[in-house]
């Protein structure tokens, strides 16, 4: 209701605000939570990333002959990377409803071009921080074993409820 009421008020520079303030919001949750974890591992980010690496998290992947392989069921390759880094923005800018309404309220076609390439750029670094968290995760358990961690997917839900600071 409160979403309705603000979007009849205020139009599309509400929605728009309203988007700048979830990013901000979202994106500044998440990096509290990969700051709080990394300063709980014993060596700080250094340590966090020579852990992850030394015990096959990072680029070894690449040596490994099997990441180029065609094989269907690999789960994870370069060709199955590639596609989907080559695929992904033709995805959002064409088929995702989102994405699509907010091209379309830009002033301009110049303008929806310059907001695409502006939204690739900030991507990028972007795309660093999931992975950042992955490694940190990985090396605060192995530092800190707690027996709740039976899984990699819960180990991230499991720091955030018990780890980052109540604020109520």
């Amino acid at each position: 209701m409160i979403g309705i009421v603000y979007t009849m008020l205020g139009g599309m520079r509400a929605v728009i605000w309203t988007d700048v303030i979830q990013f901000f919001t979202m994106f500044g949750g998440i990096l509290v939570a990969v700051w709080i974890c990394v300063e709980a591992c014993d060596g700080g980010l250094t340590e966090v990333i020579a852990y992850a690496f030394e015990h096959g998290r990072g680029p070894e992947l690449f040596a490994d002959p099997s990441f180029y392989t065609l094989d269907p069921y690999t789960r994870l390759s370069f060709w199955l990377l590639l596609t989907f880094a080559l695929l992904e923005p033709v995805f959002f800018n064409s088929a995702d409803q989102i994405t699509v309404q907010r091209l379309l309220s830009t002033s301009s076609y110049a303008a929806a071009k310059k907001a695409t390439f502006t939204n690739s750029l900030v991507i990028l670094p972007i795309t660093f921080i999931p992975w950042l968290i992955g490694l940190a995760i990985f090396t605060y358990y192995h530092q800190h074993p707690d027996p709740r961690v039976t899984s990699g997917d819960a180990a991230f839900f499991l720091f955030v409820s018990t780890k980052m600071p109540d604020r109520r």
